[in-house]
């Protein structure tokens, strides 16, 4: 069996044309090393871009196929949190995990701007926020009208595969969350074992709100020996930070920029152009 290398690629964001094209290219790269390529997603491969669904599909069976591994986003979480709340009935025969968000439990716990606003403005305005900040997109891609709730039907395989996505991924030498956490947020989330996380709920949700969430760069190491992978900020090149030991790789595929794959056993970045800004192509 050959050796595996890992390919990290930052926000795809709905970006199945290109992701297509940065896979191909892997492929060659892989090939000219003689090794397996393994395709991890930092988070957010949905929204804003016009093929959220066939980006999820597509990890879907390369998840089945140990070739791809895709771990939590805000936006993943964005849409599950608004299904769950506003078409409940997707999630009949799925079990949610209690610790996951939801937005009774967001607002309740204060979380983001929960505290400055009523029940039914939270409930709304998120919803809302979700829909502009490309859930319009997402749910047309899954033949749902984003106005008509009661058109919102996702498949149970496909919000079974959302909802049970890991919040970071790791080997010897890295880890990966979308964003930059707080280092004592990642060690608690990290170092809690599954089957406590119902135990404290409420102090891993605010870890991993940081997880997927938080912007700001820490000034010391957000691992204490590995280095750090993120997306979720959007950029122009793969950006190195030497005192938080850590590679921001989200560049702007959705908003015109390249979608890169990052190789940490040969430290090489590989990217393709996106072929449109696709928030001047989608009306939300």
């Amino acid at each position: 069996m050959s050796e595996k290398y890992n390919y990290i690629i930052g926000d795809i964001h709905g970006c199945y044309d290109e992701l297509i094209k940065l896979e191909t290219k892997i492929k060659r790269h892989s090939d000219k090393n003689n090794v397996e390529p393994f395709i991890i997603s930092v988070g957010d491969l949905i929204d804003r871009g016009n093929k959220s669904n066939q980006v999820v599909e597509h990890f879907i069976q390369g998840q089945k196929n140990n070739t791809h591994h895709a771990i939590m986003g805000n936006h993943e979480l964005l849409m599950i949190e608004a299904l769950l709340e506003f078409a409940p009935q997707n999630f009949k025969n799925i079990d949610y995990p209690e610790w996951l968000y939801t937005y009774t439990k967001n607002y309740k716990e204060k979380r983001g701007v929960s505290s400055l606003i009523s029940w039914d403005d939270y409930r709304i305005g998120t919803k809302n926020i979700w829909i502009s900040q490309g859930g319009y997109s997402t749910l047309s891609s899954f033949g749902c009208i984003p106005h008509e709730i009661r058109s919102w039907k996702v498949e149970n395989y496909v919000l079974t595969f959302l909802i049970n996505l890991p919040f970071y991924y790791q080997t010897d030498k890295f880890i990966i969350t979308h964003a930059l956490p707080y280092p004592e947020d990642l060690d608690f989330f990290i170092n809690t074992p599954k089957e406590f996380f119902n135990i404290h709920q409420k102090e891993i949700r605010d870890a991993g709100h940081s997880m997927v969430w938080n912007r700001n760069m820490p000034l010391e190491n957000i691992h204490k020996d590995k280095v750090h992978i993120s997306g979720h900020t959007p950029i122009v090149r793969v950006k190195r930070n030497k005192k938080a030991n850590a590679l921001q790789i989200d560049t702007s595929c959705v908003f015109g920029g390249r979608l890169t794959a990052y190789c940490p056993e040969l430290d090489e970045v590989i990217s393709v152009k996106a072929e449109k800004d696709y928030l001047n192509y989608n009306q939300n």
